[in-house]
């Protein structure tokens, strides 16, 4: 009884498209943190980070 191996071109055929899907993937998800990360970045130095962030705690009863 013999083994038959399949191409080794057909191998990498079946890989390309996961690998470029994972790829696409990590860009995307890496990406979108880096702009919240920026985003959040940019409102600390224009002095409007504390501003909202006090405007949403309870005010203390003196």
């Amino acid at each position: 009884m013999s083994c038959v191996s399949p191409p080794s071109s057909a191998r990498w055929n079946d890989l390309l498209h996961p690998v470029v899907a994972g790829l696409i993937s990590v860009i995307v998800n890496y990406g979108g943190t880096f702009i919240l990360v920026f985003q959040a970045a940019h409102a600390l130095l224009n002095g409007r980070w504390p501003a909202r962030a006090s405007a949403s705690l309870p005010k203390e009863a003196n």
